[in-house]
């Protein structure tokens, strides 16, 4: 008979926890599971050994070949523990028993020549019958342990069944049928029955003719239910039998008579699930099943299958489904071993949550696992607003309703925030980017929105907002809407009453409509709503009046930003924080309590509420589940260790159904249960001591070893004299949330009080107790609180050391008695010997003093005599080195004089050379000047010659600019105008300035990098240094050579700093000037930087040109790298930062104006009058009217007679007298706050701000009438 299938649902009661290769399991193929009577979990690994587990840790036996004391084999395939709690392994390499004191195994072996040893070494099952006899199945036959002491084995061979069979004897699975007394015996050749008394075996086989027989041979698992009825698992379907024979007397094949009724799970018949591999009753009476194809639970009533199996992508379902056992212990927890997948726990069936999930592979089931809002509509069904469509659930799954851009009445966008039902049957769903929705159950309508989410007036609109959150119907056909910051709606009618977060009148303050979440309508009508800024409101309809409540805070002006909230019946209202759950009085319009992570909450922020039938709340938060109790304050938590999908509850995603059962979103799915079938598992856990860890060196152990760590702890812990101290692990073996579990533990004799941990902290440790016998006790609680009282304990014993003993103590106060009565007498005997020998030394010391003070009395006379002779010689040293200080002092001033001198004149000299040196240059400047200006008087001067003379003049004059802002750089009173530019045209613009300057005889090359090297730099400044470089390289070949300019791209390590300090790693433009002169000495490169330090002969040169250029480079955060080598020549590498703007951005000199004129009245300051005339008669020829002073004092006079006329200040900074130009600029400032002020100076304009404390418009001097033009009008401000 084939059952029919039943649909698979979503998530498996809860899903499973997965233990595998990545929590520290040796491999992932698993054979068997077994529960000692300790309860620890042992797990039979296909390749990797024996492993223990206590919910926390692993411990992992495996096989040695050159420890006899380890497991016989790393392959398992059984497991048994029996009822004296011994564990038996049945591996690859014979029976094994585990002995736990000693942690180590005794094997029972396959041997050829002893008759009476295990049939063979492949032991594929175990089992203990009723008189408690142990039975072996292997690869050999059947066997009976007579005696465990000497390994004495009774083997039965069953007689061959199929012709060339080589696995007749092949025993897979043993069980007892108790009243019979008969084994039934799964093996690879069909089933067996043996009969223990005779020795006689009935096979019974697959007959195709026979429709009752066996469906076929191989049978991998026979076992009896509660009802007496014996199943054969097979490679092909389920065998159900009930014999009626009680004795076998012969061994035959298919007699006695057995008819067996067929039961193939769902799928194909050849298909993985008919492949049964294991298989279990558990204390419920529920049929489990492991397959090829998932775990199976059989109704055995219905004949149904329920199948749990692996999901892709679903971390609570199967990890595998090719199973191979299935096991329950002693709590009820059923565990699964997989192929390749380890082990599984099926969860904890006291916390029933069933979970809603997305699978891609079923149209039934949710959109979407992201939930933003859920609603209960009038005949019960839960709707879920998604990010990703709508849902409704019914009694045959989920039903999606999704976005048709073909059908115009299908839900406009799929991207929903909310979800409510109204009374009518109707639907409003609430989306983050298309307003409000309304599903009449046929068809979704969209209400208009603003095309933004632009802000709207108060009053009535035919639209809503766009993003909208929140939604609340009421019973009168009307919709109250929460549009985020847009505020709040009231659509009735066709219209929105829209309420704005606006201002109602003068002195108001906002309307608290922003941010809305909607809670309920109280009876009176008024409705409540929580807001995020503005606390709790409440809003009167019949006055239109709005009320905030604000939550307490601690500190004054702080918000708490509220997230939910829930009508707690009763005149309470319930509100969601992101700081804890707040609890309100009505009818006293106040806060009346307030929860937290203090009070038992998983989390601070609260982001749903839903109240049951029982009146409890249930708080969805950022951490967890949390049940409130109100009537006695009570907290219970509930996370993924109870079965949650996700610890992170969505905002506003709570409901009650009718029938009591809760829903909750999450962003991992719906979670759905019934509170009132929330129970906790009462059964304390076993607590036990898992591990001893000595601090310290360990002690010798029984067997003469060292262990650091102790596995098997005993009646006692010993801790030898001198041992630093010891740890003790612990574990409460209950699996069902072993993470949950909590301890408390305390040392008796040492301490009175429990010391609290968790299962994270799961050790206690001491070191330097003081001897005595102490008694450590540990208890242990299961996830839901129960706890084990007794616990486990352990004396500890730490013995004394040999000075600590009483024994010690005893003789050693007895040794000190007699040794102070020995010493008393010795001592008396000394001191009457001492007196004699004294007395005879005091007659022989008195004569000897006396002779002694006779011959001291003459020294002493002697001494004084000396005494005095010195002190008269000292007295006369003292004067003659007076007097030689003195000189000495007197030296040292003349000598300090001297210097001072000759550093004066040292510095006048090389003054005295700049001084020649700039004399120099400006007289040949001052010549072209005054001869060109000559010229341009003489009447018969042509046109062409007057512009050549005028050409000259301004050059000239530019030439005298760059001079002084040579010095001024060299002073420190000029700054930069650095602009981004190319390298490589400075430097081709330099080598053409170069052919006219270096004469013929030396040879100028240069080398340009490819492509722009662009930088930050003074165009100007960055010229000269290459010049001055340039011409020093001329100088150094006097005789001819090749003078070369390289540019390159350069990155510089950190290795650079090393050889060069100011250097910084990056990237960097070089430029290098090279020439093949006479190079530079070690003693002049160490000071050739130097201000006024030159090698060229008097009137050749001024001792600056380097340090200038070094002055400009720093200022660019550059460095000047120098490699020199005598008779070889010289090369001085520039480097400058690298600039990631394109050096073609650089700033373009604007053109001058041809025909520019300008307007109005300018107050024109200046002491030097030739500067001022000039200024009057380019203003004056462009149309400015001027008004000249020549002093400050002069210019507070013009402006008190002319304040309404002058428009602009153009003011010389430095003057003579009070106010100066900074002074002058801030008084007419503080009168005139709308006055243009322009400052003129020849120094720095940065300077000359600082100085003035605010920064205002700078013309510097010289400057031109173009540039005096754009600094009047503002568009060359400094």
């Amino acid at each position: 008979m084939s059952a029919a299938p039943a649909a698979e649902p979503s998530v498996p009661m809860g899903g499973f926890i997965r233990l595998s290769e990545d929590e520290g399991l040796a491999h992932s193929d698993v054979r068997a599971i077994a529960q000692d009577r300790v309860g620890f979990m042992w797990f039979g690994l296909r390749l990797g050994g024996l492993t223990r587990y206590d919910g926390y840790e692993l411990k992992v036996y495996g096989h040695d070949s050159a420890d006899p004391r380890t497991l016989g084999s790393h392959i398992i395939w059984s497991l048994l523990v029996d009822r004296d709690g011994t564990l038996w392994i049945g591996t690859e390499g014979g029976l094994d028993r585990f002995e736990r004191e000693s942690d180590s195994f005794t094997h029972f072996r396959h041997v050829p020549s002893q008759a009476d040893s295990l049939p063979h070494n492949v032991v594929t099952s175990i089992f203990q019958d009723a008189q408690g006899q142990l039975w072996v199945g292997t690869r050999g036959g059947l066997s009976r342990l007579d005696d465990a002491k000497t390994g004495r084995f009774t083997t039965f061979l069953r007689p061959p069944v199929l012709a060339g069979s080589t696995s007749t004897n092949t025993i897979r699975s043993i069980v007892e049928d108790p009243t019979t007394g008969l084994l039934w015996l799964g093996t690879s050749d069909g089933l067996a029955a043996f009969d223990p008394r005779t020795g006689a075996f009935a096979s019974y086989l697959n007959d195709e003719t026979d429709p009752e027989s066996l469906t076929t041979n191989p049978v991998n698992k026979v076992l009896r239910d509660e009802t007496g009825t014996l199943w054969a698992l097979t490679e092909h379907g389920m065998n159900s039998f009930r014999p009626s024979f009680t004795r076998i007397e012969h061994s035959s094949v298919q007699q006695p008579r057995l008819s067996f009724r067929h039961h193939f799970p769902p799928g194909d018949r050849d298909g993985a699930a008919q492949f049964v591999r294991d298989g279990l009753v558990d204390q419920q009476g529920r049929f489990w099943l492991a397959t090829r194809g998932g775990v199976l639970l059989l109704d055995r009533a219905s004949g149904r299958f329920t199948r749990f199996g692996h999901k892709r992508g679903d971390p609570s379902s199967l990890s595998d489904d090719l199973v191979h056992t299935v096991f329950e212990d002693r709590a009820g927890t059923v565990w699964v071993g997989t192929y390749a997948g380890g082990v599984n726990r099926l969860r904890s069936e006291t916390k029933p949550f069933r979970i809603h999930r997305n699978d891609p592979a079923d149209p039934r089931t949710l959109s979407e696992d992201r939930v933003a809002g859920l609603a209960v509509d009038r005949a019960g069904r839960i709707w879920a607003a998604t990010v990703n469509g709508l849902n409704r659930l019914d009694a045959d799954g989920w039903t999606r309703f999704l976005n048709d851009p073909d059908r115009a009445d299908s839900l406009p966008n799929n991207d929903l925030a909310v979800v409510a039902a109204a009374p009518n049957g109707d639907l409003w769903i609430g989306s983050t980017f298309a307003g409000v929705i309304r599903f009449d159950q046929r068809h979704f309508r969209r209400y208009p929105t603003l095309p933004v989410t632009a802000p709207a007036p108060s009053g009535l609109h035919p639209f809503t907002g766009l993003q909208v959150n929140s939604i609340l119907p009421d019973d009168h056909g009307g919709v109250w809407i929460g549009a985020r910051a847009y505020g709040l709606d009231y659509y009735r009618d066709g219209l929105f009453r829209h309420y704005a977060p606006e201002r109602t009148g003068p002195g108001q303050t906002l309307q608290p409509t922003r941010n809305a979440v909607f809670g309920l309508i109280r009876p009176d009508g008024s409705l409540w709503y929580a807001t995020e800024v503005s606390g709790l409101v409440r809003f009167e309809p019949q006055t239109q009046h709005f009320t905030a409540y604000l939550p307490p805070v601690e500190q004054p002006g702080a918000t708490r930003s509220l997230h939910c909230i829930a009508d707690g019946g009763d005149d309470v209202i319930w509100l969601g924080a992101a700081d804890g759950l707040l609890k309100f009085d009505v009818k006293r319009r106040e806060f009346v309590g307030q929860y937290s992570t203090k009070h038992g909450l998983p989390h601070e922020s609260v982001m749903t509420i839903v109240r049951d039938r029982r009146g409890h709340l249930w708080l969805g938060t950022a951490n967890g589940l949390a049940e409130l109790d109100p009537a006695t304050d009570r907290i219970r938590s509930y996370d993924r260790a109870d079965g949650l999908p996700t610890n992170v509850f969505s905002q506003r995603a709570g409901v009650l159904r009718p029938d009591g059962r809760v829903f909750l979103g999450t962003r991992a799915g719906i979670v759905e249960f019934a509170p009132e079938e929330l129970r906790d598992n009462p059964v304390p856990p076993a607590v036990v001591l898992t591990e001893l860890r000595w601090i310290g060196p360990p002690p010798l152990d029984a067997r003469g070893e060292r262990p650091e760590r102790v596995s098997n702890i005993g009646e006692d812990i010993r801790v030898p004299p001198g041992q630093l101290g010891f740890s003790l692990r612990f574990s409460a073996l209950d699996f069902a949330a072993p993470e949950k579990n909590q301890f408390r533990y305390r040392l008796q004799g040492w301490e009175e009080n429990w010391n609290p941990t968790t299962a994270r902290e799961r050790r206690a440790t001491y070191t330097a107790l003081p001897p005595g016998n102490y008694v450590f006790q540990v208890q242990g609680s299961n996830a839901d609180g129960a706890w084990n009282n007794a616990g486990a304990s352990v004396r500890v014993i730490v013995e004394p050391k040999l000075w600590q003993t009483l024994w010690f103590r005893i003789v050693m106060a007895l040794g000190g008695v007699g040794l102070v009565v020995t010493g008393l007498q010795w001592r008396l005997r000394r001191v009457r010997q001492h007196n004699v020998e004294l007395e005879r030394q005091v007659s022989l010391r008195t004569a000897q003093l006396q002779s002694e003070m006779f011959v001291r009395e003459r020294a002493e006379a002697a001494l004084r005599e000396s005494y005095a002779e010195l002190e008269n010689r000292v007295q006369a040293r003292t004067a003659e080195l007076a007097r030689a200080n003195q000189d000495l002092q007197a030296e040292s001033a003349e000598r300090q004089h001297v210097e001072a001198q000759l550093r004066q004149a040292q510095k006048m000299e090389a003054i005295g050379q700049l001084a020649g040196g700039i004399a120099h240059d400006f007289n040949n400047l001052l010549t072209v000047i005054l001869g060109q200006g000559e010229l341009l008087t003489e009447p018969e001067l042509s046109a062409t010659e007057r512009d050549t003379a005028v050409r000259d003049i301004k050059s000239a004059a530019q030439r005298a600019s760059n001079l002084t802002r040579q010095l001024l750089v060299f002073s420190r009173h000029q700054a930069m105008a650095p602009i981004a530019l190319d390298l490589n045209e400075v430097v081709a613009g330099v080598i053409k300035l170069l052919r006219h300057m270096i004469g013929e005889r030396v040879a100028l090359e240069s080398s340009l990098c490819e492509g722009p090297l662009a930088t930050l730099a003074d165009p100007g400044m960055l010229e000269q240094v290459l010049l001055n470089l340039a011409v020093n390289a001329r100088d150094a070949m006097p005789r001819g050579g090749r003078l070369s300019l390289i540019t390159a791209r350069v990155t510089v390590g950190a290795e650079h700093r090393r050889q060069q300090p100011r250097a910084k790693p990056g990237e960097y433009v070089r430029v290098s000037v090279s020439d093949t002169g006479c190079g530079i000495p070690e003693p002049v490169l160490a000071q050739m930087f130097e201000p006024f330090f030159t090698t060229k002969p008097a009137g050749k040169g001024t001792g600056l040109g380097l340090a200038i250029s070094l002055g400009i480079v720093l200022q660019h955060h550059g460095w000047i790298d120098v490699e020199t080598a005598l008779e070889r020549g010289t090369t001085f590498h520039v480097y400058l930062p690298s600039h990631r703007g394109d050096a073609a951005d650089a700033a373009v000199e604007p053109e001058a104006r041809k025909c520019a004129t300008g307007s109005g009245t300018v107050l024109v300051v200046e002491d030097e009058e030739a500067v001022r005339t000039l200024v009057q008669r380019v203003l004056t020829r462009l149309g400015y009217r001027v008004i000249e002073a020549t002093s400050g004092a002069d210019a507070l006079a013009c402006w008190r007679e002319h304040q309404g006329e002058i428009k602009v200040l153009l003011t010389d900074v430095v003057m003579p007298g009070h106010p100066d130009g900074h002074e002058l600029a801030a008084a007419l400032a503080l009168e005139a706050p709308a006055l243009r002020i322009v400052l003129m100076s020849g120094y720095d304009p940065g300077e000359m701000n600082a100085s003035g404390g605010t920064l205002r418009p700078h013309l510097r001097k010289p400057f031109t009438a173009d540039e005096l033009l754009r600094a009047i009008e503002g568009g060359g401000e400094g």
